[in-house]
């Protein structure tokens, strides 16, 4: 994988050619992988916020939650990438369309909605939920919309 622009700003979100909308345990690392082979190198994947702890997530994503300078937060954090697949991006498509109209967006999906929440159930919810706060509250919006 190639390093990423240590400089952030508007101008690095055109470099965002591949928005992936779908949400993980949709196949989105075989897709980061597949994006990175096919030259959108690099893609952010969740396994970033862990790699690139310099982009500090945590406090930036706190930012885009109580929407203090979302946008700018976001640049900091997706900035330099030229794909997103999975969390956190998967939940900003929107955001990226509207910073780089020219990019496309990847949608990926499970079978059926019960084989999405089985397998989220049997991985981050059932690994992460008790001490991971974004699990916790994604598990809620689940529950909510499929059970």
């Amino acid at each position: 994988s190639s390093g990423i622009n240590a400089e952030y700003g508007r101008e690095f979100m055109t470099d965002l050619q591949e928005i992936g909308a779908g949400l993980g345990r949709t196949g989105t690392m075989s897709m980061k992988l597949a994006m990175e082979e096919l030259g959108f190198d690099p893609c952010h994947h969740m396994r970033e916020t862990f790699i690139h702890p310099e982009r500090n997530h945590k406090a930036l994503f706190q930012r885009i939650l109580m929407d203090e300078d979302a946008e700018d937060a976001l640049m900091k954090i997706f900035g330099g990438y030229k794909a997103t697949m999975d969390y956190p991006g998967c939940l900003f498509y929107e955001e990226f369309m509207k910073l780089n109209p020219d990019a496309k967006v990847v949608l990926t999906v499970r079978d059926s909605p019960e084989a999405w929440v089985k397998s989220v159930n049997d991985t981050i919810f059932h690994l992460h939920a008790a001490t991971n706060w974004f699990s916790w509250k994604l598990q809620g919006v689940v529950l909510k919309l499929f059970v």
